[in-house]
């Protein structure tokens, strides 16, 4: 991917030589374009929404923008959002970057409007099977 190696001077997280060195590590005697080891080559057909945050100096920025185009040709609803001049886990920084924050934020959003709503129509399933009332 490109980005990993242009971004690596303004990521402060990863450079590409540790993420290919962790990639190799985490898959093992996998290959890594095994869709069970890297989301990039899954097949997103029958996925829900997906809600993606990436840093435009990100190391993995051109990784997540593919995995956003491939799971959007599936027909799933994505939510993108790059943001400027933010990193790999900004969000961990929240405390600190208004920008952390505001993604954290807006990933809470995401989930109470996605998430918890299917949840309760999963669980007023349940309360309607035979032998739960």
């Amino acid at each position: 991917m490109k980005s990993r190696r242009a971004q690596e001077a303004v990521d402060p997280i990863f450079s590409a030589d540790t993420i290919n060195a962790l990639a190799h590590f985490y898959a093992g005697a996998e290959d890594l374009g095994n869709p069970l080891i890297s989301p990039m080559y899954a097949d997103f057909h029958g996925f829900p929404s997906l809600r993606i945050d990436v840093g435009r100096d990100e190391i993995f920025l051109d990784d997540f923008l593919l995995i956003a185009e491939h799971a959007r040709a599936a027909n799933v609803p994505v939510e993108l959002t790059v943001w400027d001049d933010m990193w790999h886990i900004f969000q961990a920084y929240a405390s600190v970057l208004p920008e952390g924050q505001q993604s954290l934020e807006k990933m809470g959003s995401f989930i109470r409007q996605t998430v918890l709503p299917q949840r309760e129509i999963i669980e007023r399933r349940h309360e309607n099977e035979p032998g739960k009332r």
